[in-house]
């Protein structure tokens, strides 16, 4: 009997960019439940959590002597140290809750393109929040870590920009250089996500989301391209318009009506497309196809010396 060899990776095409689009949306009309689901539960249990801590905390508050909330409010501004460890409290709940339940979209993606049946439960997402919580928040922290770096969490709640009026070329620049930078990290990272859903391993997980990127660089750029100009363009755009004109989210509501329905618009339609566009790319990925055809040789060989 002769060993079947499988097929060469190098000789299969991913599909273009706007077909991982389409099929990503497609997916998602076909299991929108699960993940709004998922969204809901999530944010109701951080806002559980939040409020309940919240509550504990001005609890302590109260039976401080000669100690108001007053007090405590004027000292997240101007404190560094009570500061920074709100912040760190209210990142950690956001972290292992919100964030932790958030991506185990990536979980149900991996379900709908991996089933064959192309659905999805909500009741997976708690497999994958325990299975995978703790490697999620790591990746979440990495993800988001410049965002929270170049925000200024170590000067307090004080706006670190300048005003409009002290905004100079340079400044323009640099915040040019820092939403350019931000989106490459975005693209160097965002693929470990489905891969520690199939690895479960962390490690490994990395390693993959960096040779996506370096072997996939133009692929990715376009898919994340659209995907970045449809979700997020309209809200930098809305708060560089807040920048310019500081006092019209004050004095126009439609200003504030636009924010929360593009913020509703990213939470509720771009996030579940984003877990589905990022399994779909890693799963079609050079470096899952060599992975693939290597089981599947690995298998066709076990079999052939077996029936020896």
């Amino acid at each position: 009997m002769k060993l079947k060899m499988s097929v060469n990776p190098n000789s299969r095409t991913p599909p273009s960019t706007l077909m991982s689009l389409k099929q990503s949306w497609q997916m998602l009309r076909e299991n929108y439940k699960a993940f709004l689901f998922t969204e809901f539960f999530a944010i109701a249990a951080f806002l559980i959590l939040f409020f309940g801590s919240l509550t504990l905390l001005f609890s302590i508050i109260s039976i401080i002597p000669n100690y108001t909330f007053i007090n405590f409010f004027y000292d997240l501004r101007d404190k560094f140290a009570i500061s920074l460890l709100f912040r760190l409290g209210i990142s950690l709940i956001f972290g292992i809750i919100l964030m932790g339940f958030m991506n185990c979209q990536f979980g149900l993606a991996n379900d709908i393109i991996n089933s064959g049946d192309m659905f999805a439960q909500f009741k997976g997402s708690f497999h994958y929040f325990r299975s995978h919580w703790a490697k999620f928040y790591l990746l979440t922290i990495l993800q988001l870590a410049l965002s929270w770096i170049f925000s200024g969490p170590f000067i307090g709640f004080k706006n670190s920009e300048p005003v409009i009026g002290e905004f100079t070329l340079g400044h323009w620049f640099v915040l040019g250089l820092r939403i350019i930078f931000q989106f490459f990290w975005f693209l160097l990272w965002i693929h470990s996500f489905p891969s520690v859903v199939y690895q479960n391993n962390l490690w490994k997980a990395l390693k993959e989301s960096y040779i996506i990127f370096k072997t996939e660089f133009r692929r990715i750029v376009k898919a994340w391209g659209i995907f970045f100009t449809v979700f997020f363009l309209p809200i930098l755009l809305l708060n560089l318009f807040i920048i310019i004109f500081p006092s019209a989210h004050q004095e126009n509501i439609f200003v504030l009506i636009l924010a929360l329905g593009f913020m509703l618009l990213l939470l509720l339609i771009g996030f579940p497309l984003l877990t589905l566009l990022a399994t779909g790319i890693y799963n079609n990925s050079y470096i899952r196809i060599n992975s693939k055809n290597s089981e599947i040789f690995q298998n066709n060989y076990d079999s052939h010396d077996s029936l020896k």
